[in-house]
């Protein structure tokens, strides 16, 4: 038969509380309590996204963390059969949204390719969403915009405030500026 510790720290609390002493417990900061810890974490990993017609995508990242609902990937390279390619420092995946962060990079199977530093990707809507300066090329031809929309299916595009180089087979060049058009 031995003491156990509980009661004996118990016995010492309540002694020290009878003859006045101030006891002070320490307590974790709150932010400590409700921190998630990551479900899943990935090094130098291919992921494959596999559907009902088999493999809709693919990814290659250097690191991954699954939290909650949220996979977050970095230095990603991404491949669906309608984008050759698509890479950036920093991906976040949530449901059917995808949000790039760093030197993005978009190939289109049509040999477009469109770069900028911040991008999002709709899978549902093949919606390619550029909220800051890109620059979209196809062959010599490019584009340089403020805000990009496009949608990957259709090939559909909105940009804002937009210069570009185009190259035509009658002359060697045309530079110009063109302004939004507004839509009702």
């Amino acid at each position: 038969m031995g003491i156990r510790i509980e009661w004996l720290f118990i016995g010492i609390t309540s002694l020290l509380i009878l003859f006045g002493l101030e006891v002070d417990i320490e307590t974790p900061p709150q932010h400590h309590l409700t921190e998630k810890k990551p479900q899943l974490r990935l090094t130098n990993t291919t992921l494959l996204e596999v559907g009902s017609e088999g493999v809709e995508s693919f990814a290659y990242a250097t690191e991954g963390v699954k939290e909650g609902e949220i996979f977050s990937l970095e230095n990603l390279r991404y491949h669906t059969y309608k984008i050759t390619n698509l890479e950036a420092k920093k991906a976040f995946f949530q449901k059917e949204r995808v949000d790039f962060m760093g030197h993005i990079l978009f190939e289109s199977k049509e040999g477009y390719t469109y770069m900028s530093d911040d991008a999002s990707y709709c899978k549902r809507e093949s919606l390619l969403v550029v909220e800051g300066n890109f620059t979209a090329t196809m062959g010599k031809n490019t584009l340089f915009g403020s805000s990009l929309h496009l949608n990957v299916q259709t090939k559909h595009l909105k940009a804002k405030q937009i210069r570009f180089i185009f190259f035509t087979s009658e002359s060697n060049q045309q530079n110009g500026i063109m302004k939004p058009s507004i839509e009702g």
